[in-house]
């Protein structure tokens, strides 16, 4: 067969697509499943790379003839089933119309009856999506998963060992899941360069119906979402992804957004609920990893809106501007994040914009557990800003030495824990910072003794990384521990139900008398 359109109109089920390396100028819809009895259809480009599907010769004139669920996809996957793609570069779309909201590769389940599950994607390379134009109504987007159905959700949804870079966005993000996705595994993969959000899961935007703010308390609420409680991507896994150079202000301006607006996040979680976020590693995007939900007011049950059952846990985080991890909704509109946890993150030199976000910041949330973290603040004589200015000094007070950031005052965020968390910054506990249950508008209060009050087993120690220095990204940091690491080896609390069974590296969690503070385990070997 002569193109790719012809296989995914008339492969069956169980059968394999071998695309031979070459360029492919063309749109692809799939127009058939697999099955369970049967098996999968996959499409495989060569595994040596060089299979590419190329949009860069399509414009205005050619999307207008296309149609799609949501947006239009090079790749587009809408109410199949049991397909794998693999071994593909998807390339170059781009437009400066709203009118076109373009991606590398769409999975859409509409209000046609019918389940839609088992989509799997790997090893795709998706690069140069492009929204070129100013307007805020504009997005693209370079993986997106939408679950449209009031009915049937998006299930068994797999998207592993994929790089997807060099996007520019509007108000979107890079890769995406949304609405009634019920099951999905995002894994091992690169997602860098872009100039919005890295990774999110979203639910209550509507996407799988549901009233628009007639039944809630909230009088914005009708300006941003839907109040269906289908309507949320959950029981998911977020794992082992490098996430870098996700920004909305650098290494591109993003047009769309104000003159320094960093706003993007290397994952976020917007709505979505029970999500593992596991064994990432987040390097210099605008915040490392978000637990929000920017919808608030109350579903159709009455019940307010937000997201809960989140664990973060054993991920790495460094460089990142505004703060480390947040959590909760950023304003008192906004959603509440409740029965969530913070366990076993190793947190580097993040905040570094002068805004007191710290290391990890709480927003509207209550019923959340902060445990087992190193948190390391940068010193008053590091320069190696988040927004590449030399912003020491007095006069730029809060860029360094802040642990915890909090905001929208306690009679939103409340009732949130803090136990055996690690804390350091140089030049001793007089020179860490922090809130709690205070409003966005207070400075951090200076000193440890303020921790300690908050955080019961709380120490303050160098952690003794084996190599962390004060270079950008892609130097030579290793947040491993050493023998010298007293202060974290066997100190975290074991008895805590999340903890997750590996480390960071996939090495056995406790390898000791007790679980290490961090995301690493000292003298861990078995996986």
């Amino acid at each position: 067969w002569r193109t790719i359109q012809k296989a995914a109109d008339s492969a069956q089920p169980g059968e394999l697509v071998h695309i031979a390396a070459g360029v492919y100028p063309e749109r692809v819809v799939f127009h058939v499943s697999g099955s369970q009895a049967s098996g999968p259809i996959v499409f495989q480009g060569d595994p040596a790379g060089g299979t590419v599907v190329d949009g860069s010769g399509f414009t205005n004139a050619d999307f207008s003839n296309w149609s799609g669920a949501v947006g239009l996809g090079l790749l587009d996957i809408t109410d199949r089933s049991f397909l794998r793609l693999e071994h593909l570069e998807v390339r170059g779309l781009s437009t400066a119309s709203t009118n076109y909201f373009l991606m590398g590769v769409q999975i859409a389940k509409t209000t046609a009856p019918g389940p839609m599950r088992d989509i799997e994607l790997f090893d795709l390379d998706v690069h140069d999506i492009r929204y070129t134009g100013s307007n805020g109504n504009g997005g693209a987007q370079g993986i997106a998963a939408y679950g449209a159905s009031t009915t049937d959700a998006i299930q068994n949804l797999v998207i592993e060992g994929c790089e997807v870079h060099d996007l520019r966005l509007g108000q979107s993000e890079s890769m995406t899941v949304n609405g009634n996705i019920d099951g999905f595994a995002i894994r091992s993969n690169h997602v860098h360069d872009n100039d919005n959000i890295g990774i999110v899961a979203i639910g209550w935007e509507g996407t799988a119906g549901g009233s628009w703010g007639s039944n809630s308390s909230d009088p914005n609420a009708h300006l941003y979402g839907g109040h269906n409680p289908i309507d949320r991507a959950r029981n998911g896994l977020i794992a082992g992804n490098l996430i870098e150079r996700c920004s909305t202000d650098a290494p591109v301006k993003n047009p769309t957004y104000p003159p320094d607006d960093f706003s993007a996040a290397g994952i976020y979680i917007d709505g979505g609920h029970d999500i593992v976020i596991e064994a990432n590693t987040v390097i210099t995007c605008d915040l490392g990893i978000d637990l929000g939900c920017e919808h608030g007011g109350v579903d159709t049950n009455g019940v307010p809106r937000g997201s809960e059952n989140l664990i973060a846990r054993s991920n790495l985080v460094l460089y990142c501007g505004q703060t480390g991890i947040g959590i909760g909704g950023y304003n008192q509109y906004r959603g509440v994040v409740t029965q969530s946890e913070v366990i076993g993150n190793t947190i580097f030199k993040c905040s570094s914009l002068g805004w007191g976000g710290g290391q990890i910041l709480i927003a509207k949330s209550h019923g959340n557990l902060i445990a087992n973290n190193i948190l390391v603040a940068r010193g008053s004589d590091d320069t190696d800003d988040y927004d590449g200015l030399n912003n020491s000094g007095p006069d730029w007070m809060y860029d360094h030495g802040v642990m915890l950031g909090s905001a929208v005052g306690s009679a939103n965020n409340y009732g949130n824990t803090l136990d055996h968390n690690l804390y350091y910054t140089k030049g001793g506990p007089q020179n860490a910072y922090w809130k709690w249950e205070m409003g966005d508008n207070l400075d951090p209060i200076q000193g440890f003794s303020g921790i300690q009050a908050i955080d019961p087993n709380a120490i303050f120690a160098d952690p003794a990384f084996v190599q962390a220095t004060n270079s950008l990204p892609n130097g030579t940091e290793d947040m491993h521990l050493t023998a010298a690491s007293t202060s974290a080896i066997d100190t975290g609390d074991s008895t805590l139900t999340n903890l997750g069974a590996t480390d960071h590296d996939g090495l056995a969690r406790i390898a000791g008398p007790s679980v290490d503070r961090g995301a690493y385990e000292y003298g861990s070997t078995s996986p």
